[in-house]
């Protein structure tokens, strides 16, 4: 099945839509083979994900996504530079970023889902405008992005957790344990979980958790007891 574009000169091609139109991407998937293309599909249509498929962009240009990025398949990005500026995403198919592929999540670019692998040589950034990353944990599971070789570079992504009824003292979000890097100390911005701390450990091999606020012990609680009494014991004894 031909891909829905495949350039390879230096033009620049924009795809939009009514409102609500939705454009159906088959197992062909979308490819820029050469040339400085730039690909813009526009916010008026959904971008549906309609079959697994392999998206690769082989030119010095960007493909720019503000569509709706739906459907629930298997999507692998291949080379080059993707853009994501929607924030109402719903996509939910597992995601892979491998080769040269960067996925650049920029202007309220949002993914609906922690389901991510970056393999090395990948790339999944935010834009200077700030993307957002989504993880939804409920009771002991958790999403979880894998970066095997690959960089994750949090510092202008915003982190988005859905939590609900955690049971787990700790909860690995992001996992670069397999050779990949974490870039940047802290995210953009991060509303708390109550009862957890984030935790970011920097570096390759690092990680993005989520662990909960240790309870004070007996006895610390013991010895705050005795502190407190130990002046009134004093003040009698005058």
């Amino acid at each position: 099945m031909r891909p829905l574009l495949n350039g390879n000169a230096s033009p620049s091609y924009t795809i939009n839509g009514t409102s609500g139109s939705v454009l159906n991407v088959n197992a062909g998937g979308i490819s820029a083979l050469s040339g400085a293309i730039s690909q813009f599909f526009g916010s008026n249509i959904s971008l549906n994900v309609n079959a697994n498929q392999t998206w690769s962009n082989a030119g010095s240009g960007t493909i720019q996504i503000n569509s709706r990025l739906t459907g629930a398949n298997t999507l692998s990005l291949t080379a080059g530079t993707f853009q994501l500026q929607n924030s109402a995403n719903t996509f939910s198919g597992a995601l892979t970023l491998s080769g040269t592929a960067t996925l650049n999540l920029n202007a309220g670019g949002a993914l609906a889902h922690g389901n991510v692998t970056v393999n090395t040589g990948a790339s999944l950034i935010g834009g200077s405008a700030f993307g957002t990353v989504k993880f939804t944990i409920a009771g002991a599971i958790a999403e979880q992005t894998v970066v095997s070789g690959g960089t994750y570079d949090i510092t202008n992504l915003d982190l988005n957790i859905n939590a609900s009824g955690l049971t787990l003292p700790s909860y690995t979000l992001v996992n670069a344990a397999g050779g990949g890097t974490i870039a940047g100390t802290s995210f953009h911005s991060f509303t708390p979980v109550a009862g957890y701390n984030l935790v970011v450990n920097p570096g390759i091999n690092g990680s993005v958790m989520l662990n909960a606020i240790p309870e004070p012990s007996s006895a610390a609680l013991f010895a705050l007891g005795v502190g407190a009494l130990l002046p009134r014991k004093c003040r009698n004894a005058v």
